[in-house]
């Protein structure tokens, strides 16, 4: 079974599952159905308290921070890595870079001023404002 180079990166988490079965029920799926960011999106993330189920240890730089994001009133996921040029500790809030890769249906969601929510499997860890 083909699968395009930005649905094999999307495999290496969870959501692997999801696109074969996406595969299984509509065919193959083209890399027009995907926008990759060409340039990284400046955010503004503030990461929960640990004492309120946040992380339990800062988000250092190259860490490959990657949360599942959701977007939008109804909560749409989209996948990608928030990068820092500092540790980020749980309970603060801090600039970052995003550099993500989202179904094509959700571009009108990307727009300054824009939020989504962060999470670590069921942990709920933060929150994520786009800047532009």
């Amino acid at each position: 079974m083909f699968l395009p180079k930005v649905i094999k990166e999307l495999c290496r988490k969870k959501i692997c599952r999801i696109v074969r079965l996406n595969m299984l029920l509509r065919g193959r799926t083209d890399l027009d159905d995907f926008i990759s960011t060409k340039e990284p999106i400046p955010v503004e993330v503030e990461l929960s308290s640990t004492d309120s189920g946040g992380l339990h240890n800062p988000v250092v730089p190259g860490q490959n921070f990657r949360p599942d994001m959701y977007i939008g009133s109804d909560n749409r996921q989209f996948w990608g890595q928030i990068d820092f040029a500092e540790p980020v500790y749980p309970g603060s809030t801090s600039n970052g870079l995003l550099h993500a890769v989202y179904p094509y249906d959700l571009r009108s969601f990307f727009t300054a001023g824009a939020t989504f929510e962060l999470l670590l499997g069921r942990a709920y860890v933060g929150k994520a404002k786009l800047l532009k």
